[in-house]
């Protein structure tokens, strides 16, 4: 629920509507080949069982990610179709309650778009926008009640497997490491309680979100995992997902999020500038 907020499109009014439910969904969703393909021997059942106990041990994580946005459909009398691509990298630290995000533009000449740095410490949550030829701009909100239990992306993962339709669909490498293929298959009804998780949460904090609703989220969405045979962690995920508006905008993401490293040392510092952050109301 990190980066909830702000990317922008070029010329399209209606991302800044889009954008943050979009990521709201991604990161609950998620928390980034060669090999054989072949029938997988292993059950939802068992993989669900190892899955839980390798998640008790871990205390860190680090990640590289990589979005793709597409908008298409009309503002007013103007057609709309634009694609752009983000890159960034997560770390964090579930014992010590940090977590660090950052998230810039492939093309960075790319119109108002903007470059988003995020950390959140123990209860806040601290953002710096960075805008083409403008200083950069911090700003910090308290994040919700429970945040830190509620929001673990590894009990998300189980949470999300318990409830949906699953199909182990053989095995693959990443990298030199075996994995099992599986494809997370939500019910439409499954997603749009997640939505309203995450918009309830973000009203906590003082925000607001209109233009879409819970059930405009598409029944295309997929959510395929690439699982450790060894560990039972996440080795790469992928999530492709559709929205719409209330007008006649769509919004569909592709996101890739690879992890390359488990319980590794990593050190999370907030910067001195962002003691001085601006309270943020999320309203859109």
């Amino acid at each position: 629920m990190l980066n909830k907020m702000i990317l922008r499109y070029p010329g399209h009014k209606q991302a800044g509507v889009l954008f943050p439910l979009l990521l709201l969904i991604i990161l609950t969703l998620l928390a980034s080949l060669s090999g054989c393909s072949g029938q997988a021997a292993i059950s939802k059942e068992e993989l669900v069982k190892e899955m839980t106990a390798a998640f008790q041990d871990v205390e860190t994580s680090q990640s590289e990610l990589t979005i793709q946005v597409a908008v298409t459909g009309n503002e007013g009398d103007k057609p709309i179709n634009e694609v752009t691509s983000y890159y960034g990298s997560t770390t964090l630290d579930i014992a010590g309650k940090k977590m660090q995000m950052n998230l810039s533009p492939s093309d960075p000449s790319a119109g108002e778009t903007m470059c988003l740095e995020t950390y959140a410490i123990d209860n806040t949550l601290y953002l710096k926008f960075q805008v083409p030829q403008q200083s950069e701009q911090w700003f910090k909100t308290g994040l919700p009640p429970g945040y830190w239990q509620n929001q673990n992306p590894f009990q998300q993962d189980l949470d999300l497997l318990k409830v949906s339709k699953v199909e182990i669909a053989g095995e693959e490498k990443v990298g030199e490491q075996n994995s099992y293929v599986v494809n997370v298959i939500p019910s439409k009804e499954k997603v749009a309680d997640i939505v309203r998780q995450q918009t309830a949460a973000i009203q906590q904090m003082g925000g607001q979100i209109t233009g879409v609703k819970p059930e405009q989220v598409s029944q295309d969405l997929v959510l395929k995992q690439w699982i450790a045979a060894d560990t039972f962690l996440p080795l790469k995920k992928q999530l492709k997902i559709t929205l719409k508006t209330d007008t006649d905008t769509q919004v569909s993401m592709d996101i890739v999020m690879k992890y390359n490293g488990y319980n590794q040392p990593v050190a999370i510092t907030l910067p001195p500038e962002a003691k001085n952050a601006a309270q943020m109301r999320l309203t859109q």
